[in-house]
């Protein structure tokens, strides 16, 4: 097949006369041939005031150029892409545009229409916009520049947080958003690429320095985190010292209560002996369990045993599967028969008539020893925990049903202990096998887990709050470390820090977050850390966040239509510069050679200067009125020579034309 090219070359000298008169599409462009006994042309000037014509590219040059652009050209036609614009239209519209455009530069250089006139403007800028990459083959770019409409609404959420916004950003008009496209594509020249990539870095910049407000706000000046796993440690250590704390105070209050005078009877550990006599310190008939008839038939080891297998969940006790809690009921046997340790056994004649308040603490401490032994089996651990509670139990009721005797403040500094005992577990321990949170605050205190294993418990996986284990504890973490402390806010912090992620590498990406966690399944969390007022500012950073995503249908994703418009455009400009001289009928050949040549130099960096002051105005947030409106306030006047009208560009090649008009 012959090249589509072949057209532009010089037929052989053997078959010039068979050559059709529309052979060459530039024909119409080129002058009559003289006439035969017309006298030799002369030789065109070089030039005035010394100036010399540059030299002509050939259009052989030029061809070879256009068909090396056309293998680039061919392979992106070739190469799918369902999200771009029609490539075949986009180059059919291009083609057009250029004609247009070559017509368009030949009325204005002879005066017949006015450059800066609305029809000029308007011819020009439907050419542009056809040459668009994302504008050609699409009915947005058919219709033109269009009129100033009204802010979207994140434009002036933008404003509040001090993120720029672009002209198309503003309006979010298809057409000023697909133009925009261009130039960050490189489709209108390296110097309004230049400004749209800035732009896009500092707007990229003010949406970081926005959400960096947030979280200063979030850290309330008490926090300044590094990275979100530094809650982590923080919590840890804040966590560990409040379970200390609790610890050191609930020990205190049983050795303030076991230090008060009285003794308890016999009977509470031993059990009351078969007698038909009157036991001589018989139970009071009060209500409640202690005050059933032979409530202590039974030894405590007995009684402790039945409560635990008849509770609501049952404690089972087993030498395998709980050691240490079948160790602590020996212990327990031991107690029964008033084996109280250090403070003294009592001999087999001795009748023993009470037991103070320091044995009872002496026997509860050998009860606690095994919960140490327990600590690596959870089960073990839980059954340890509930003979302990009910010992508590037993001696506290007892001495509510008149089995103590002795100082009136001894049952309340007991009570105290025993409160702040049981509040330290329901804190910090778990409390049977579905409790989540008491298990995630063992591992905080115990485990020796690391930052970033708190860090995941704080804020679940992947979505900040998805798992409600930690709406839960952090409920459990606002009790114990208080609203209002550092250690708080360096939660909110990291929740924040969480949620946005690497921001800088996917703003779209992290507004997503932001919206999940707020409105999403991260909800219940951010209410609990956050005041409506903040997730509302976050809402709106994620809007603005948002808005800077061009729509469907404005953007070339791939950005293979702005690399065929830069070819293109390449293209078009070279060969402008080769035909530029000759495309001016009615002005001197020297003339519109000047011309020509310094179209073809200059017509790639005047349109380039042209494109980046568009795109300095656009990416500047300027949102553009009509053509015929800007040109009105401007009023550019126009240089005349008798009837005809001349560009300002072309002038100073004009034969006797300076600055002034004639």
């Amino acid at each position: 097949m012959a090249n589509v090219f072949d057209q532009f070359d010089d037929p052989p000298a053997a078959s010039v006369a068979a050559v059709p008169a529309r052979a060459n599409v530039f024909d119409q462009f080129d002058e009559a041939p003289p006439a035969a006994d017309a006298a030799p042309q002369q030789p065109a000037p070089t030039g005035w005031a010394g100036l010399h014509w540059p030299t002509m590219p050939s259009m052989r040059s030029v061809i070879n150029g256009i068909e090396a652009g056309g293998q680039d050209i061919k392979r992106t036609l070739t190469t799918p892409n369902p999200n771009a614009p029609s490539l075949i239209g986009m180059v059919k519209d291009a083609s057009h545009a250029g004609q247009g455009m070559l017509g368009l530069t030949r009325e204005a250089l002879n005066g017949t229409l006015d450059p800066t006139s609305d029809e000029a403007i308007r011819r020009a800028t439907e050419g542009a916009m056809l040459i668009s990459p994302v504008g050609a083959g699409t009915a947005t770019a058919r219709g033109g520049v269009t009129a100033i409409k009204a802010l979207s609404p994140a434009a002036a959420d933008a404003e509040r947080l001090g993120v720029r916004f672009s002209a198309g950003q503003r309006t979010m008009d298809p057409a000023i958003l697909s133009r925009e496209d261009a130039m960050m594509g490189g489709a209108l020249g390296d110097e309004a690429q230049k400004v749209a990539q800035d732009f896009r870095a500092g707007q990229r910049q003010d949406m970081l320095n926005a959400a960096g407000g947030i979280e200063a706000a979030a850290g309330r000046g008490q926090a300044d985190l590094a990275r979100n796993q530094d809650a982590g440690q923080i919590v840890t250590d804040a966590v560990q010292q409040a379970a200390a704390d609790a610890k050191a105070g609930y020990k205190a209050k049983y050795d303030t209560a076991f230090a008060q005078d009285g003794s308890l009877d016999p009977a509470v550990f031993t059990g009351r002996p078969a007698s038909t006599e009157a036991h001589p310190n018989p139970a009071m008939p009060l209500p409640g369990p202690a005050a059933v008839p032979d409530a202590y038939a039974a030894p405590m080891s007995r009684r402790i045993t039945d409560a635990l297998v008849s509770a609501p969940d049952p404690v089972i006790i087993d030498p395998v599967l709980t050691p240490a809690a079948h160790r602590a009921l020996g212990t327990l046997d031991n107690i029964d028969n008033l084996k109280l340790g250090s403070i003294g056994q009592p001999g087999a004649a001795d009748d023993v008539v009470g037991i103070n308040l320091r044995g009872v603490d002496q026997a509860r401490r050998q009860l606690a020893a095994h919960a140490k032994a327990a600590a690596a089996n959870p089960a073990d651990q839980r059954a340890v925990r509930s003979i302990i509670d009910q010992f508590d139990n037993q001696v506290q009721t007892a001495m509510e049903n008149g089995m103590f005797s002795g100082s009136d403040e001894a049952l309340g500094a007991l009570k105290d202990a025993r409160q702040a005992y049981a509040s330290y577990r329901r804190t910090f321990t778990p409390q049977g096998a579905g409790d989540d949170v008491g298990r995630a605050m063992n591992t905080i205190i115990n485990r020796d887990a690391t930052p970033e294993q708190v860090a995941n418990l704080l804020y679940s996986g992947t979505k900040v709050g998805q798992n409600a284990n930690s709406v839960r504890l952090a409920d459990r973490l606002k009790g114990v470390i208080g609203e209002e402390s550092p250690e708080w806010s360096a939660i909110r912090q990291g929740a924040w820090q969480r949620v946005l992620g690497p921001m800088e590498q996917s703003p779209q990406r992290a507004a997503t977050r932001i919206l999940d966690f707020v409105n999403g399944d991260g909800q219940s969390l951010a209410k609990r850390l956050f005041s409506d007022t903040e997730r509302q500012h976050m809402t709106t950073l994620a809007n603005v966040i948002k808005a800077t995503a061009a729509p469907a249908g404005t953007a070339n994703t791939s950005q293979s239509g702005n690399r065929l418009a830069g070819l293109m455009r390449k293209s078009l400009t070279a060969l402008g510069a080769s035909i530029g001289g000759t495309a001016v009928p009615g002005i001197h050949p020297a003339v519109g050679a000047a011309i020509g040549a310094v179209a073809g130099r200059g017509a790639e960096t005047l349109g380039g200067t042209r494109a980046a002051a568009e795109a300095r105005q656009l990416f500047g947030g300027q949102v553009p009125v009509t053509i015929g409106q800007r040109l009105l306030q401007v009023r550019r006047p126009i240089l005349t020579t008798g009837q005809r009208r001349v560009a300002p560009i072309a002038r100073q090649y004009l034969p006797g034309q300076d600055q002034t008009a004639q």
